[in-house]
């Protein structure tokens, strides 16, 4: 257990705190209020592992033809001081990873990465490895989202809506007994609860259970803070988690500038009828773009420029090549991306030092 945290997030209104500070404190970009904001970017498969011995061998590093899950979360952690730099204050990292190869039913249907089992018992090795990156996060000063199901592994691996209830149980005790306070919920990758073999279990029930469990914990201390991402690009959150929700999650990926705009005001009339002030709560994007559209950078930046002019957050996803011929990678793994492993955690493309320059420019004034 931490003697003591280093990193304690909390919110006020639509602002994101470190330690009682707003983040970014006192920047101003473009005549705009920066400070708030929890800049982010999508890096789901940093304990990423898969079980299938059929499918383990698509991920294997170029250079040494195996899959290494602690090669994976070394080079994660010695990149997070990098992304620190640049003005990252924030990334989701998930318990089941995300998608990877979408080619079906072949890998995408067969894999298994899953940090806790069909029961909801965590997995050491897993957990310890997310432990790690958690506690360099808490030294750096981040608040990375901690995603606890995805929706290409759930459904065909979580045993019971009780599995899924005791995974939550779990993971709020292993985080207590981390001393971590640094760490934001996403109970779900893009859906309102987690789905299982013999039924689904909603962010509704799941958000105040974790909730009330965690103050038991914590009778005297910070609350955690939680949220789903309620559906894929596009989508609006419903009334009934705007209720309950900490923070809002969108995603915008394949959407336009101007449908991010259009997304973060019809977002905000929704807060605004359900609790009566449209910046009762912060908005964050967690994952937009340019997802496979690499070669769009213009489009994108100006979609994470439309947020931060609406005080909006906004979540940086390249998914990063995987091509699949005859059952094997016929692609250059380990260059592209942050999301197909294996992963370069690397500021190492063109299109990812673009991300990370313009992120710099609004977050500290230069590039």
């Amino acid at each position: 257990m931490l003697a003591q945290a280093l990193t304690v997030v909390t919110i006020a209104g639509d602002d994101f705190l470190v330690n009682g500070k707003p983040t970014y404190e006192g920047r101003i970009w473009e005549g705009r209020r920066v400070e708030g904001l929890l800049m982010n970017s999508r890096m789901v498969q940093g304990i990423f592992d898969d079980e299938n011995p059929e499918t383990r061998p698509l991920w294997a590093y170029p250079d040494t033809g195996e899959w290494d899950p602690e090669r994976n979360t070394r080079e994660f952690i010695a990149a997070m001081p990098a992304w620190r730099e640049h003005g990252l204050l924030s990334f989701t990292i998930d318990l089941q990873g995300g998608g990877h190869i979408y080619s079906k039913p072949f890998p995408y249907d067969e894999y298994v990465n899953s940090a806790y089992d069909p029961q909801g018992n965590l997995k050491p090795a897993s957990m310890e490895r997310l432990g790690r990156i958690l506690l360099r996060a808490d030294e750096l000063g981040m608040a990375p989202i901690l995603s606890l199901a995805y929706f290409g592994v759930d459904h065909r691996y979580i045993e019971s809506p009780d599995a899924a209830r005791k995974m939550t149980d779990n993971v709020v005790d292993w985080l207590t007994t981390l001393g971590l306070r640094n760490a934001l919920i996403e109970i779900a990758n893009e859906r309102m609860g987690i789905r299982t073999k013999t039924g689904e279990v909603s962010a509704l029930e799941l958000i105040p259970r974790m909730r009330a469990k965690w103050q038991a914990n914590h009778p005297d201390g910070e609350p955690l803070y939680l949220s789903t991402s309620h559906g894929g690009g596009g989508a609006l959150p419903p009334p009934e988690l705007v209720k309950i929700a900490d923070f809002i999650l969108v995603h915008g990926n394949g959407q336009s500038p101007e449908r991010h705009v259009e997304m973060i005001e019809a977002t905000r009339k929704i807060i605004a009828e359900v609790r009566n002030d449209p910046d009762a709560i912060p908005v964050l994007f967690n994952e937009a773009g340019p997802w496979w559209e690499t070669d769009q950078m213009d489009k994108w930046m100006r979609a994470m420029q439309e947020c931060v002019r609406r005080h909006v957050s906004w979540g940086y996803f390249t998914q990063g090549t995987g091509k699949i011929e005859d059952g094997k990678r016929t692609d250059e793994p380990y260059v592209t991306g942050y999301q197909t492993p294996p992963v370069n955690w690397g500021i190492n493309t063109e299109e990812k030092r673009r991300f990370f320059e313009e992120l710099k420019a609004i977050t500290q004034g230069h590039r």
